[in-house]
Parts: structure tokens; sequence; C-alpha cells
């Protein structure tokens, strides 16, 4: 590991207080961050304060600057390119991080997190690291390029990964280059929820669900017809129930034949609606050993006939 160092150009304020004097150490400070980022600001007692400069290396290019109270990093960050584009806008609160918004060259949002509890110092950190070493893969690439088996965004996923395992609880949203929302994952309790649009002529119609990497629900949306179709499945990758909906004014409406599965495959109930959301259709039921235990006639919602 290269060596850390700091050089401190300072002087000594004497202030009076009770009668007695404090020493007060402020001034200049020189980090340099594994020979990679140099910063410039003030010290107070050992803690940083006030507003900050980190540079690329020794060079005049900024890297990074906001403002730090008691040690802590408060309010606006932000970060930029060794060429001196915007990179990063980030909102702190006693060092949490609450907010991040990446941006592409042409200073797009590509990439956001926001946080209600606030990221921790460490983690932060840890972040920052991930979307500078992936910064050329994540954002100026497609996501065909760079995406994993199940088409998450490898910088994404490593960010959400990182959050779940520090325990940390945010929502981040990657946009592509046509301006359009593809990744979102949640991060709560350890657990990442993370969903993948797919669009046709400018609106979503297919949405993958994934939880900690498995996926689970899969929704397509037909906006010529307004129906809305969702394939739950189990942990072990089959069928668990298949669902169908109408879009209306006033909102979904079950309608079609919605069928549940037992874990091993076999049916467990097909219930079906009408287009108003009532029972229409034969409702059956079968028990683990594939007996039909139930099964009933409805037209318009009233029941017609009932044979088990």
């Amino acid at each position: 590991m290269k060596n850390k160092f700091l050089v401190f150009i300072f002087l000594f304020i004497t202030i009076y207080s009770n009668g007695q004097n404090k020493n007060i150490l402020t001034g200049i400070l020189l980090d340099n961050y594994s020979n990679e980022i140099t910063g410039k600001g003030t010290e107070v007692e050992g803690k940083r304060t006030g507003k900050w400069i980190l540079y690329f290396g020794k060079t005049t290019h900024k890297y990074a600057e906001g403002n730090y109270e008691n040690g802590l990093k408060q309010g606006e960050w932000t970060t930029f390119l060794s060429i001196g584009k915007l990179r990063s806008k980030g909102i702190y609160e006693n060092g949490k991080l609450m907010s991040l918004t990446v941006f592409k060259d042409n200073q797009d949002t590509s990439l956001t997190i926001h946080s209600n509890q606030g990221i921790n110092i460490n983690t932060t950190e840890k972040i920052d690291i991930i979307i500078r070493e992936l910064y050329v893969f994540a954002l100026k690439v497609t996501s065909k390029t760079v995406a994993n088996e199940n088409g998450t965004l490898i910088g994404v996923n490593s960010i959400g990964e990182l959050l779940a395992k520090e325990n940390q609880e945010a929502v981040i949203k990657f946009w592509e280059f046509d301006e359009v929302l593809r990744q979102q994952l949640s991060v709560k309790d350890r657990i990442i929820e993370k969903e993948v649009y797919k669009y046709q002529q400018g609106k979503i119609n297919f949405i993958s669900t994934y939880f900690n990497d498995v996926l689970l629900i899969e929704k397509r949306i037909d906006h010529q017809t307004n129906m809305i179709y969702e394939f739950y499945s189990y942990t072990n990758g089959k069928s668990k129930e298949d669902r169908i909906y109408l879009q209306t004014k006033n909102g979904l409406v079950q309608t079609g034949k919605w069928t549940k599965y037992y874990e091993n495959g076999k049916k467990k109930a097909v219930v079906p609606y009408n287009r108003k959301g009532e029972l229409h259709g034969t409702l059956k039921i079968w028990n683990a050993d594939k007996k039909l235990i139930k099964q009933e006639k409805y037209k318009n919602g009233k029941l017609e006939e009932k044979k088990i």
C-alpha cells in the first residue's frame, strides 16, 4: 500500500475564555490520498472545517469541493472529471450521504442515490471509489456491454451489494443514453429489490423484479389493450402465480384467468374474472396431491353452480 502523508502549514491563534487562554490549531492541510488525490483546506483542533478543495494528484485540476463542519462533510459536495467537467453532486448531513446525482459527459443525469436515513461515511467513500473505477464503463457505454446475466448494470449492482453488506438503506436509479429510467435498486435490511425496465415506443412495457439477485416477478404491460400481465415465481424458479389486470381510469381491475401453483409446479387454483373484476367462469382448486377439491361456476359475480 502506498504511504499516505500529511503536511501542515499552521499558525496558533490565542483566544481568552473565563480568564484562560486556549490554543487552536488552524491552517492549511495538504492531504495525499494514495498518491491520487491531494486536498487543501483548514483544520481546527484536528478536525476539518470550512471549505475544502481536492485535486487530482499534484495538479491544479479539481477533483472535489465542499464544506466540513466539525470534521464531517456538510451540505453540497461536487466532484469533477480530470478534464474539468462536472461528475457528481452530493448532499451530506453530519457526514452522512443523503443524496447523490452522477452525470454523463453532457451533464444529463445518469445515476442517483437517495437515502432517508443517510449513508455512513465509510460506505460513502467506498461508493465513490466504485463510481470512479467504473465510470468509463457505467456511464459511457451501453448497458448491454456492462450488464451481467440478468441485465443489471455492473456499477449499479456493485453499489447495491455494498449497501446491503454494510446494512445501509437507499434507493439507486440509473438512466441510459435515451434519458429513460433503466434500473432501480431499493436496499433495506440487507435485501436488494431490483427492477430492470424495458421500453417500447418510449413507454415501459416490461419490468423484471429481483430480490437478492433472484428473479421473482415479471410484469408485461400492453399499452394498446391496457392489459397488465404479472408472473410470480418461487425462489426455485418455478411459477407461483399468474395475474392479469385491466388498467382503467379508476385503477387496476382483476380480469382473465388467475392461476396459482404449488412450489413443485403443479396447479393450485384457477380463478376467472370478467373485465369488471367479477368472478366469471369456472373456479377450480386442487390440493397438493392434484385432487380437485373445489369447483364452482360463476356468471358476472354470481354463483350459478357448485359441483364440489
